[in-house]
């Protein structure tokens, strides 16, 4: 039995050291990948295409919102590209609408925490700042995505803690929606600088 133990607890260690380097790994993976895809494709081409049919921008958007919400990659730049090319409304709808599935997502791999071991030897192991949060709260929830890392991490914390199921979504899609309306109103804002000063290089968004 001891034998067992000590292996099980070398494999474990193991893994843990291995963890760290696949992460790498794999970011270095998605960066090639993303500098072969911007090079090899004409931006003024896909975004005249991407004009022409809206319908396709908008699918293609939800599915960036829905992958890139698993990541550290910020979700920024695509709002503000959305709204540059299809208007500040349809960027906020878009965002707001891939941003919560994604987050009820997380939510539900959160609850799925808790069935690997009991809540209470989880909480032993996390930070201490973590161990007492007042995750019901309405006001901490929507203070908490405000912070950096706080709409990735806090759906799978909310989960985990089995916060009520109707506060975590009308919060979330709250403050979702005030994200998306900051970042597509300035894009929009940000486009029509853009065009008083260049404006033979710019196209014109839609309404």
């Amino acid at each position: 039995m001891k034998n067992n133990t000590e292996i099980t607890s070398d494999d474990q260690k193991n893994s843990s050291q291995r963890q760290p380097w696949t992460k790498i790994v794999w970011v270095i993976i998605s960066l090639v990948v993303i500098i072969i895809f911007t090079h090899s494709f004409d931006m003024e081409k896909m975004k005249t295409l991407l004009q022409k049919d809206p319908l396709l921008s908008r699918i293609i958007g939800l599915a960036v919102y829905f992958l890139t919400s698993f990541t550290f990659i910020p979700s920024s730049p695509i709002t503000i590209f959305l709204a540059m090319l299809n208007g500040p409304a349809s960027a906020i709808a878009i965002a707001t609408l891939g941003n919560t599935l994604a987050a009820l997502v997380q939510y539900h791999i959160g609850t799925t925490l808790t069935e690997i071991k009991s809540i209470e030897e989880k909480q032993g192991k996390l930070p201490p700042f973590l161990q007492h949060l007042p995750m019901n709260s309405p006001f901490f929830l929507l203070i908490s995505r405000l912070l950096p890392g706080g709409i990735r991490g806090m759906s799978i914390i909310c989960g985990y803690h089995h916060v009520h199921f109707f506060t975590f979504l009308w919060t979330t899609t709250t403050m979702n929606i005030v994200s998306a309306a900051f970042l597509a109103l300035g894009g929009a804002s940000l486009l029509e600088l853009l065009q008083k000063l260049f404006p033979e290089r710019m196209l014109a968004p839609r309404k």
